[in-house]
Formats: structure tokens, C-alpha cells, sequence
């Protein structure tokens, strides 16, 4: 089996077997594992659930649509929120920061 990158992309694109051996390691959280990668799976056994995890990436995907927004009413949005003066010393003009 070829390994998954762990480090970038879509959580939802991981291969549950990596985020239950990553569970098993203790290097993600059974909560982590429900609630961020969607992967259902038994916590005493650690056995995968794929049916379940089938669906809730589903799920998951179709929130995702639901709740989308085009990139522009994001951006009118997200340009007029701003950190405090003390970051914003460090990072530069809002929103593009230093170029």
C-alpha cells in the first residue's frame, strides 16, 4: 500500500487506516478522529467503521456545500475583520500583510 502524505490537503481525503493507527500512536485524539477526519470506529478496539465512515464523509461534504459561500462574499466579509494594533504591528498592513 502506498502511504498518504500526512502534512497537507483535505481531512477528509485521508485514508481512515492512517487516522486510526494515528489514534492507536496517540498522536490523534479519538475526538480528533470523530470530529475533524470523520472516521467512525470502535475506541476499545479500534476497529474501522467503513460503512460509517463512508457516510459521514458524505455528510460532511454535503455541510460543506450547504454552507459554502462564493470567494468574493467570503472576501467582503473576512477584509473588514482585523487582529489587534499589537499583531498587526508584526504582520503588516490588513488584510494583505507584508509583501
Amino acid at each position: 500500500m502506498k502511504r498518504q502524505r500526512r502534512d497537507y490537503g483535505d481531512v477528509l481525503e485521508r485514508d481512515p487506516r492512517l487516522v486510526v493507527e494515528d489514534v492507536r500512536k496517540r498522536t490523534v485524539s479519538p475526538w480528533a478522529a470523530r470530529n475533524v477526519y470523520r472516521i467512525a470506529f470502535n475506541e476499545e478496539t479500534l476497529e474501522l467503521d467503513y460503512e460509517e465512515t463512508k457516510k459521514l464523509h458524505e455528510q460532511e461534504r454535503e455541510r460543506r456545500k450547504r454552507e459554502g459561500r462564493p470567494y468574493h462574499e467570503f472576501m467582503k466579509e473576512w477584509s473588514q475583520k482585523q487582529p489587534r494594533e499589537d499583531i498587526i504591528r508584526s504582520y503588516g498592513p490588513w488584510p494583505e500583510g507584508i509583501k
